[in-house]
């Protein structure tokens, strides 16, 4: 495994895009859905730089590449139309150590980004290590083509939903397994689905209760096993 795969919480951590073209463009509005705070810079910007920058998170310089811009950032993307100037670039972003992405060049790069299925909070990735976007981006599709919205949707909802319970079914079972029973029927519990589907919120609240205490009933029944 040449990369390792790694999700990053960049929200209002200082990174720089460097080029104003369309894959530029394409790597700051990634950044930028991540909440990232983004400073791109070049000598001009295509109209997609120029609408992103009006977001409050989001500075244009216009301007060529300077190493002192690399100050306080998290991660570089080197996304010019000249290789010497991101290699420039990687070089500089590499001796301070933050990672950097330089475009189309897989050699002379500390990170890729991969092909994204986003239905947040459940986020797919897919990456050739570098070797075939295009393949990636294929893959992408054909995975796609497999989930449906309508799949996908109450997935996300469950998933948010367990994230503002995780805390407290850790309290509810201390045992590992206990929890990792709980989480499965949780994700595949026909009636809870149902309710998220609907969007009762009632009913969710109530399914979730019955999940707890059934799990519970295992964990008690262990104890006195025990």
């Amino acid at each position: 495994m040449d990369f390792m795969p790694i999700f990053c919480d960049l929200k209002e951590k200082l990174c720089l895009v460097v080029g104003g073209g369309q894959i530029a463009s394409h790597k700051a509005e990634l950044l930028s859905r991540a909440q990232a705070r983004l400073t791109i810079v070049a000598p001009t910007f295509n109209h997609r730089l120029l609408e992103l920058g009006k977001n409050a998170n989001v500075s244009l310089v216009q301007e060529a590449f300077s190493e002192h811009w690399l100050t306080g950032c998290w991660l570089v993307i080197a996304a010019t139309d000249d290789p010497v100037i991101n290699q420039s670039i990687y070089h500089c972003a590499t001796q301070r150590q933050i990672f950097c992405n330089v475009v189309d060049d897989p050699l002379q790069t500390s990170f890729i980004t991969p092909a994204l299925i986003d239905h947040s909070p459940i986020i797919i990735a897919l990456s050739t290590g570098g070797n075939a976007p295009t393949l990636s981006g294929l893959l992408r599709q054909e995975i796609e083509s497999h989930l449906s919205t309508a799949s996908l949707d109450p997935l996300s909802t469950l998933a948010t939903l367990a994230g503002s319970l995780r805390q407290r079914v850790k309290n509810y079972f201390p045992a590992v397994h206990i929890k990792h029973q709980f989480w499965l029927k949780f994700f595949t519990d026909k009636m809870l689905i149902n309710a998220v589907e609907h969007h009762d919120t009632l009913a969710i609240n109530v399914h979730i209760q019955r999940l707890l205490t059934e799990s519970g009933a295992v964990s008690l029944n262990e104890n006195r096993s025990n």
